[in-house]
């Protein structure tokens, strides 16, 4: 399940919301996975936490806003944090962030989204596949992976500590010119 924000209750029912330019579910308060329309306040208090409320009350019906399934009018990052405020008002248990959700984003879009998926990750357990070392640097664990091989495992500090392939990559990109 390439490029998707999955969010489970339990693993029996696990269910994905994409990250990609496909936006499931008619309505920004809709969540697509059930079909269910959460409370309105709890909808609300999610869009407002993932940097989102803004631009959805913004849309012409607000929150009842017709969409269709490509969520055109909507910039990458709005879909982005569309569907975290609808993963956080089902506030799951297990969250799983696979692909990079910053990918493909300007940068002030970048910050709102990675402001959004700490807010998102809080208080859950979270397993995040990313290229982008800033997505992981605050993880409790992370697990370092080469040519399909684990290489490495610890925190941040421990992995900078340690002088291995996480440190290289981290001072590849901390010396990298901006794009």
């Amino acid at each position: 399940f390439r490029g998707a924000i999955i969010y489970t209750r339990g693993w029996r029912g696990a269910t994905g919301a994409p990250q990609s330019s496909s936006m499931p579910g008619r309505q920004p308060g809709r969540v697509p996975a059930t079909g269910a329309v959460p409370v309105r306040a709890d909808m609300v208090r999610a869009a407002q936490t993932v940097n989102a409320h803004r631009f959805i009350e913004a849309m012409p019906q607000g929150y009842d806003t017709q969409m269709n399934e490509r969520g055109e009018g909507l910039s990458l990052g709005q879909k982005q944090l569309l569907v975290m405020a609808r993963t956080l008002a089902q506030d799951p248990e297990l969250l799983f962030v696979l692909d990079e959700a910053t990918a493909s984003v300007d940068t002030a879009t970048e910050r709102l989204i990675q402001d959004a998926l700490g807010k998102l990750m809080a208080n859950r357990t979270s397993i995040v596949i990313a290229h982008r070392l800033s997505t992981i640097r605050n993880a409790h664990r992370i697990l370092v992976m080469r040519h399909g091989e684990l290489v490495d495992a610890g925190s941040h500090d421990e992995l900078m500590a340690r002088e291995g392939y996480y440190r290289q990559l981290y001072e590849l990109l901390l010396h990298a010119p901006e794009q």
